[in-house]
């Protein structure tokens, strides 16, 4: 089946040579890294060296290739991407491939198959390739259908892989952002086994793809995604990504401006706090000089009135023995007469003196 494939190129260099080359339709594959888009190429090309695949964390496909291979006497332009998610490659980057895989396309991409993993779990990189096609346009996804590889992890027959898919995309167990894309592609996909090399399944699944690449053109008018279309787009995108680059900006500057302030703020209410915890110690400082202070003056107000009392006792104590030496001499005095004689001439010479004064 070898008769099938013959390689174009695996770069843009070498593909300008042939851009003439007559194509009857172009099928872009994209995808995250690891959900099969490659080996899904190889399963279209008969040739599973058409398009290097092998298990891993890193990306295969660094660069847009390119293909031409024959299916039901049509010849088809197949193109493999880089895989979306790839933790070397930014959006501005998978951009640029997205308009490198344009620009091997030449007139325009008829179908894009979307790889994800039928038995893998819809994961936030797989919701990551939606946004960032949707970046990209929106108006890429009439042009869009899922290709669900992997699927013999489903079952061993086609009737079982399907049914279990049916189940698994029912509205009460499909993820809400898988659900949606569904819609978003009018629930195109087709599911596919990349491993199965017999030859009625690969013609089953040829007739499958060429039904959908048919269906996609038919409801698009016959119209392709071109890369006028993908340089409108592009533009729109870089206008985005300005823009969010100076959100980002004025969010890092806003950021800054809060983080500034909030260490101003902090800062002042550390101020405040010592200021507060200072004027708190001083008026401790304060109550308890004032405490010392009324407690010396109680002290000394007490030992002065002990000493007021000490004295009214000794005053007292004076007036009493005064008294009683007022008593002794009035008792003598009128045990003695010579006493009263003596006190009798003294009055008399007394009264004489004022006589003669008088006088």
């Amino acid at each position: 089946m070898d008769q099938y494939f013959q390689p174009i190129s695996d770069s843009v260099t070498a593909v300008k040579a042939k851009t003439d080359e007559p194509y009857d339709y172009s099928l872009m594959i994209t995808g995250i890294t690891g959900s099969g888009k490659s080996s899904l190429c190889g399963f279209l090309c008969c040739n599973k060296e058409a398009f290097k695949s092998k298990g891993g964390f890193a990306s295969i496909t660094s660069k847009s290739a390119a293909a031409a291979v024959t299916l039901q006497d049509k010849r088809i332009r197949l193109i493999d991407t880089p895989g979306f998610c790839d933790d070397y490659e930014t959006e501005e980057q998978h951009m640029d491939e997205i308009g490198e895989a344009m620009f091997l396309a030449r007139k325009g991409v008829h179908a894009v198959g979307l790889a994800i993993g039928a038995g893998n779990r819809y994961t936030k990189s797989n919701n990551a390739v939606v946004k960032e096609l949707s970046q990209i346009s929106n108006k890429l996804w009439p042009f869009t259908f899922i290709a669900f590889t992997n699927a013999d992890s489903l079952g061993n027959t086609e009737e079982e892989r399907e049914a279990a898919l049916q189940k698994n995309l029912s509205k009460d167990r499909c993820p809400p952002p898988l659900f949606q894309l569904l819609q978003s592609v009018k629930n195109r996909y087709i599911l596919i086994d990349s491993t199965d090399k017999t030859a009625d399944y690969h013609r089953l699944k040829v007739q499958q793809l060429m039904e959908m690449i048919k269906r996609i053109h038919i409801e698009n008018s016959q119209k392709l995604y071109t890369n006028e279309l993908f340089n409108k787009a592009k533009e729109m995108q870089e206008k985005i990504l300005e823009e969010k680059e100076a959100i980002k900006k004025k969010k890092k500057m806003a950021d800054f401006k809060a983080k500034f302030e909030a260490e101003a703020k902090l800062q002042q209410e550390k101020v405040a706090e010592e200021v507060r915890i200072t004027e708190k110690l001083a008026k401790q400082k304060q109550e308890n000089l004032q405490k010392r202070l009324e407690g010396e003056e109680q002290a000394m107000l007490k030992e002065r009135e002990n000493q007021i009392a000490k004295i009214e006792e000794q005053k007292q104590k004076l007036a009493e023995e005064n008294k009683k030496i007022q008593e002794d001499i009035e008792r003598l005095r009128l045990e003695t007469p010579e006493i009263q004689e003596d006190e009798h001439h003294e009055l008399e010479v007394q009264a004489g003196e004022e006589a003669l004064e008088e006088l």
